[in-house]
């Protein structure tokens, strides 16, 4: 089972696109022309995962840059949810 869910509203912002899979959750922001981690640091300072940190499948931030000028994905990170909050403590 595989459930892709785009644009979904939060308080303070909009996902791009979360995909669901029956172990994990990947919650993936894009960017054009910037940078993966930049991608990243908006899933963070939006909290985009909050609504996920309670269940039990592994979440994953992917943040992916598309470079318009070569048509290609530039750049991508991916991090663990879980580690991340692992280093908050």
């Amino acid at each position: 089972m595989v459930d892709i869910e785009v644009e979904i509203e939060t308080i303070i912002g909009r996902i791009d696109a979360v995909v669901k899979t029956e172990t994990h959750i990947y919650i993936i922001e894009f960017k054009i022309n910037q940078t993966a981690e930049k991608a990243i640091q908006q899933i963070k300072n939006k909290n985009y995962a909050l609504k996920y940190t309670n269940d039990k499948r592994q979440v994953n931030l992917i943040g992916i840059n598309f470079n318009t000028d070569k048509k290609l994905i530039e750049d991508y990170k991916v991090f663990d949810l879980h580690l991340i909050l692992l280093m908050r403590v």
